[in-house]
């Protein structure tokens, strides 16, 4: 039955896709029998054909077809709204680009399933449905580049991300501000700190946004008195930002204490997951003085170790990290477990998929390699291996 549902689905998908692109495409690919000619810019795509399907259902057998067609045209879909549907379908696999007197046979492509970007002066780049979509990842409807201060800013008691509005989470009065950093083009920071009373204290919110979506990936609770100095943070497990209140982000890890270290000691931070179970403990090379006046501390080397009370835990909050986007922390924390268990084959999958949407790619292949490498020595189950890591170390 399933089989019947994906084939369903598949041809569905480019039955639907062909008719949508095809009134654009007509009006400006002049088609005779064997050849498509473009002559205007645009953003194409190709899918195989019933005769490509079967012949790719032969080569690769047909589970691992379906497992990678579902993939492509989740791929697509997110493509798709990101380009407003703006995506021409190419109905001929020998297309000629006329100004640049350029011939592209689609059927010597590596990939089967594919974006053709051309635009009129220039040769066409290919691009995989994979990184096609990551590629809009850091792009605007119009296709530019994002600049931070378009992504990310505050008005009011509202943040807006993106142009989207969240409203509630700012606060600004005497004995509570709030303020925004920007990391870096993927991750930003709401720090609210507290001046009401003898006990100081920061609440740091740590966020990405990824697909069109906002995730609060950690929160980071700290507090300094005579007593000393505490630091807990925990992470969060697919946190969608949609209509939470600041009183809502507030009472997150409100239930968590932990006794108070001197003054003068070097910090600490206890880790813990989005069910409050203790997973390690990030050690600083500065005081808990200068931690709490220069939180959040987002440099890596003011970090002089971690203890992992729990790798498995870990290992989960790193691949929570990496699915929301926030991928130098996943990085940081997968290369500690590999680093004290370099035969953890998931540990490299998750690393590998971290460098991957980081843009390291290089880095990436090379541990995709390692996990492929271990799954064959430890005798694991190779068909196991997602589809994603054979088209990645190509």
């Amino acid at each position: 039955m399933k089989k019947v549902i994906n084939i369903i689905s598949i041809v569905t998908f480019m039955f639907f896709n062909s008719c949508k692109g095809q009134k654009k495409e007509n009006a400006i690919i002049t088609n005779n029998k064997a050849q498509a000619t473009i002559t205007k810019s645009g953003v194409y795509y190709y899918t195989p054909g019933l005769k490509e399907m079967d012949s790719l259902k032969k080569v690769m057998g047909e589970k691992n077809f379906y497992v990678i067609a579902d993939d492509n045209n989740t791929y697509f879909s997110e493509i798709s709204q990101k380009l407003s549907n703006n995506l021409i379908k190419l109905k001929s696999r020998n297309v000629y680009f006329a100004n640049e007197n350029f011939n592209l046979n689609i059927n010597s492509l590596k990939n089967n399933w594919g974006i053709v970007k051309y635009i009129k002066g220039n040769k066409p780049v290919i691009y995989s449905f994979i990184d096609y979509n990551l590629l809009l990842n850091d792009r605007n409807e119009n296709g530019d580049p994002l600049k931070n201060n378009d992504l990310v800013r505050v008005e009011n008691t509202s943040l807006f991300v993106n142009q989207k509005e969240y409203k509630g989470l700012i606060i600004n009065k005497m004995s509570l501000i709030t303020s925004l950093e920007i990391v870096d083009k993927r991750c930003f920071v709401l720090t609210y700190e507290y001046n009401g009373s003898s006990t100081k204290m920061k609440q740091v919110y740590s966020f990405t946004f990824k697909d069109d979506a906002v995730y609060l990936t950690s929160k980071e609770i700290l507090k300094y008195s005579k007593e000393g100095f505490l630091s807990n943070k925990v992470y969060l497990k697919n946190y969608k930002l949609i209509n939470q209140l600041y009183s809502d982000l507030e009472d997150i890890g409100s239930s968590l204490h932990d006794s108070f270290t001197k003054n003068n000691s070097f910090a600490f931070t206890n880790l813990y997951d989005s069910f409050y179970k203790k997973i390690g403990i990030l050690n600083f090379t500065v005081t808990n003085d200068d931690k709490f006046i220069e939180a959040p501390v987002n440099d890596d080397k003011y970090i002089q170790d971690i203890k992992i009370i729990d790798t498995d835990k870990l290992n989960d909050v790193a691949y929570y990290l990496e699915q929301s986007g926030a991928y130098k922390e996943s990085i940081f924390f997968l290369n500690k477990i590999i680093n004290d268990n370099p035969e953890r084959g998931v540990a490299w999958l998750n690393l590998a998929d971290a460098q991957w949407g980081d843009n390291k790619k290089k880095d990436a292949k090379l541990s995709y390699q390692k996990y492929i490498h271990l799954m064959k020595i430890q005798n694991k189950d190779i068909k196991k291996v997602p589809q994603r890591v054979y088209e990645r170390i190509k």
